[in-house]
């Protein structure tokens, strides 16, 4: 997934999200995630989603896809973000980009997906990302935003309550606050969430 947002929005919004992390009594330092949605904090989390879908200047794009076996995992991450950045970008604007730290050899990477997106853009002289940088996603507020809205993006598709395997119905362990979170998004974009768009 990718989330965008104007470079001078950003100290604001982040400020916002930490002003949300006090009221909630958490720590400026509580790492935002998917896997840490629970009945606990499913306030918390729905006052997050509410700040994303009010905060015009913020999208988010995902792309869901199946791993080629065949090839590195690596490369396969990378080859993703291309495709999810590749019709992102304006060649008259300047861009920033982070990308979320996965592997050693990440630095190579980054600098292999700026070349691509700057050539598909027709920016030879490379000037349309002015910084392309690997970010660890617990630095970033807003990185962590786009790990809750893509991890629910993911529950959704991987777990539905009434998944269907080998042609047997089988009720599956779903966590309620997780389940509360997708449907308090549903309803609130009025889209279902493993709905192509």
């Amino acid at each position: 997934g990718s989330i965008s947002i104007p470079e001078e929005k950003t100290r604001e919004v982040s400020l916002r999200i930490r002003e949300i992390k006090r009221k909630h009594k958490l720590s400026d330092h509580f790492e935002i995630k998917w896997t840490k949605v629970s009945p606990a904090k499913l306030d918390f989390y729905k006052e997050l989603v509410d700040l994303f879908l009010n905060e015009k200047d913020l999208h988010v794009k995902s792309l869901v896809s199946k791993k080629n076996l065949s090839s590195h995992q690596d490369d396969w991450y990378y080859d993703e973000y291309f495709e999810l950045l590749k019709d992102s970008f304006d060649p008259s604007q300047r861009y920033n980009v982070f990308v979320d730290k996965k592997d050693t050899r990440g630095k190579e990477r980054v600098d292999k997906l700026r070349t691509r997106l700057s050539d598909r853009s027709f920016d030879y002289t490379k000037s349309m990302i002015q910084k392309i940088q690997l970010i660890e996603s617990r630095e970033s507020s807003i990185l962590q935003i786009l790990d809750l809205l893509i991890g629910a993006v993911s529950h959704k598709l991987r777990y539905s309550v009434d998944k269907v395997e080998t042609g047997l119905r089988q009720q599956q362990r779903v966590s309620t606050a997780k389940s509360e979170l997708i449907s308090y998004i549903e309803s609130k974009i009025k889209y279902p969430l493993d709905k192509e768009s």
